[in-house]
């Protein structure tokens, strides 16, 4: 039998990958999270410890460590939801553990600049 490569990886605590997934659920605080479908998705960036996703109408800030595998499932349409690691988590990960510190979403205006962050 052969085992495929996603069942001998650890499940995450910050996000979740499949393949071809149609929106991406991002999970503020408590019971609220917002659903951006892949067919609005602009493009990511990556820069040090931050990965932005710029939809249609929304940017998605990610801070964090390790987050470049996050950024290469993107490219894939294969995240399906992300959200902050809980803290009791980050001080007993590994170096090379991907952790998600904050997330922030700002909405776009019709002028193209950023609106304030909708509350987690």
């Amino acid at each position: 039998m052969i085992k495929s490569q996603q069942a001998e990886t650890k499940p995450s605590v910050c996000w979740s990958k499949e393949s071809q997934i149609p929106a991406l659920r991002v999970e503020l605080s408590g019971d609220v999270f917002l659903v951006f479908p892949y067919i609005h998705f602009n493009f990511a960036k990556m820069e040090k410890n931050t990965l932005l996703l710029s939809f249609s109408n929304h940017e998605v800030r990610i801070s964090g460590s390790n987050l470049k595998e996050i950024g290469i499932a993107i490219q894939r349409l294969s995240v399906e939801w992300i959200k902050e690691t809980p803290p009791r988590y980050v001080a007993l990960a590994k170096k090379e553990t991907t952790i998600i510190e904050k997330i922030e979403v700002t909405e776009k205006s019709d002028e193209g600049s950023l609106s304030p962050s909708i509350p987690g």
